[in-house]
């Protein structure tokens, strides 16, 4: 998931300031990677790819 690789790369001593994500499946991760205080950007929604 996006949050377990913003961990990864934390551990490593980066600083993450948000996650860009190609799709938005609307499953819950944008709200959960907001609730851990990061912005979220996507290109695309799921519904505009006629997914949803």
């Amino acid at each position: 998931s996006a949050l377990r690789a913003v961990e990864v790369v934390r551990a490593a001593g980066a600083t993450v300031l948000g996650v860009l994500a190609v799709v938005d499946r609307g499953a819950g991760g944008r709200e959960a990677i907001e609730a851990a205080g990061l912005e979220v950007v996507a290109l695309v929604g799921a519904s505009e790819l006629g997914l949803a």
